[in-house]
């Protein structure tokens, strides 16, 4: 399993994108930055297998829906 966190926005939120053999990846708390989060799926290979939400702020969900319109994927 592979962990990297991509530190986003003004709040300095922590986005965690989680990955195994299949390069299927779980993006955690997409907070704001999309492109820099679609370059990270672009460099290692992944595609998304779902977005999850630790909780609604803003800081937290913010490129949650230009990520899902680039990258549609199930949001829990």
């Amino acid at each position: 399993m592979n962990i990297e966190a991509i530190v986003v926005g003004a709040f300095q939120e922590n986005c965690i994108v989680v990955w195994g053999e299949l390069n299927q990846a779980i993006i955690i708390d997409p907070g704001s930055e999309p492109d820099a989060i679609l370059n990270l799926l672009a460099q290692r290979h992944l595609d998304v297998a779902a977005y999850m939400l630790t909780h609604g702020h803003m800081d937290h969900i913010s490129a949650l829906a230009a990520l899902h319109e680039a990258r549609p994927a199930p949001i829990g």
